[in-house]
């Protein structure tokens, strides 16, 4: 077994990476390279049709913490993401295609990340996937309050249960 992907669809970011760092992670190999283990990330799935994936995951980096929304155009979104001590920024950039939404997440300075841009990945696809599967009205009463659970436009700490 290789730790080597084969190459996806044409590199879809305005960011560029070094693939020789281990400061990023994407769903897509950059132009020239294969994508390897250590920054192989699968795409997330689409919510909807393409332009409506784009519009959620706006939303949700519009409530994730230290990040702004920086375009958001169509299928594409970019943002840039503080980190909380020294607040270096990082990118974050979601393009969302007929057959799911590539994401790159990467460090705009130093050699290695530490793991940061995996783990925010990882963070997204968690709250993406609970959004996917909370989205249908519970049953019951629909003036219950338990609504904002299953709104994608809710922030997660006004998702969270007590809130």
């Amino acid at each position: 077994m290789t730790d080597e992907f084969a190459a996806g669809p044409e590199w879809p970011f305005a960011r560029t990476v070094s693939a020789g760092r281990p400061n990023w992670v994407s769903s897509v190999a950059p132009p020239g390279t294969r994508l390897d283990a250590s920054h192989r990330v699968e795409p997330l799935p689409l919510h909807g049709s393409p332009e409506q994936t784009a519009e959620k995951f706006a939303v949700l980096l519009e409530t994730a913490p230290r990040t702004r929304v920086v375009e958001h155009t169509g299928r594409h979104v970019r943002a840039e993401v503080r980190s909380l001590v020294f607040r270096f920024v990082d990118d974050v950039e979601l393009v969302a295609t007929a057959t799911g939404a590539h994401i790159l997440s990467a460090s705009r300075l130093g050699y290695s990340d530490l793991g940061v841009n995996r783990k925010r990945v990882e963070w997204y696809r968690k709250i993406w996937d609970w959004v996917e599967e909370t989205r249908e009205e519970p049953e019951g009463d629909e003036h219950s309050g338990s609504h904002v659970a299953n709104d994608p436009a809710a922030s997660p700490a006004e998702r969270e249960p007590g809130n």
